[in-house]
């Protein structure tokens, strides 16, 4: 029973971070959409890429997303 509790906290805490990780790049999304200047919407995708390929490997050595 443990082992199950234990399990489905690790699932729920894998969740929470993949809502959370999605909550950030539909920020980006938006923030985009708002852009008017070419210039700074191309910089916030980079910025938001380089974010993501960072927390992809994170992720895949831990839990964690810093």
């Amino acid at each position: 029973m443990d082992e199950l509790l234990e399990e489905l906290q690790a699932r729920i805490d894998a969740a929470r971070g993949t809502r959370d990780r999605v909550h950030s790049l539909l920020e980006v999304v938006l923030s985009v959409g708002r852009e008017l200047d070419l210039t700074q919407a191309l910089r916030r995708i980079v910025e938001a890429a380089a974010i993501w390929c960072r927390c992809g490997c994170v992720t895949r050595c831990s839990a964690t997303c810093t």
